[in-house]
């Protein structure tokens, strides 16, 4: 079960995109202004997040359920934005495996609080 997470204005978000909720969520928080990195399989569904809001975002596409490319995701979004505090996985795309160095939280419910 997932708890609700408010991010501060310095958090850098990292949020998968595999679905609809994955999406939403990271319209909300690029809409509030955070600093947000979109990651999925997909440019098509990933570019469209981010256009207009060059110096606070990125896209990265990757296969999230592989770690070498999502560590390298890491390092990337890092590079651009700042130290990554925290990953939301709305849709389980990152799967549940051991080899995670940061808090990747998966929910059904929205996990960023209003």
């Amino acid at each position: 079960m997932a708890t609700a997470y408010t991010p501060e204005t310095d958090d850098v978000i990292v949020v998968a995109v595999a679905d609809h909720s994955g999406a939403e969520l990271a319209r909300d928080l690029i809409g509030r202004g955070h600093r947000v990195a979109v990651a999925g399989t997909s440019a098509g569904h990933l570019v469209p997040l981010v256009t207009g809001h060059v110096d606070n975002t990125m896209a990265i596409v990757a296969d999230l359920a592989d770690p070498a490319q999502v560590r390298s995701m890491i390092d990337r979004v890092e590079r651009r934005l700042g130290p990554v505090t925290v990953m939301t996985d709305p849709a389980g795309a990152f799967g549940s495996t051991p080899w995670r160095l940061h808090a990747i939280e998966c929910a059904t419910d929205h996990p960023v609080a209003a």
